[in-house]
């Protein structure tokens, strides 16, 4: 089962629900480059405490903004 909804998209998998979000060609690949750090983000956290979400640790470390999204 899908639907659509403006730039998301929800779709059901055995009683699960998922979203994606539409992200532009062009912004796509910027955010890769900067991850890469093959360029330069728009903004740059210094020193920011991440959580990763699989192993539940709370991470300090620099975060780069790229357009509206975390690279």
């Amino acid at each position: 089962m899908k639907y659509a909804c403006a730039s998301r998209t929800f779709w059901s998998c055995k009683g699960r629900w998922a979203m994606a979000i539409y992200c532009e060609t062009a912004l796509r690949l910027r955010l890769i480059a900067t991850a890469q750090e093959l360029a330069a983000p728009d903004l740059l956290v210094r020193g920011g405490r991440v959580w990763n979400a699989y192993t539940g640790e709370i991470l300090t470390a620099d975060i780069a903004i790229c357009g509206d999204r975390i690279a």
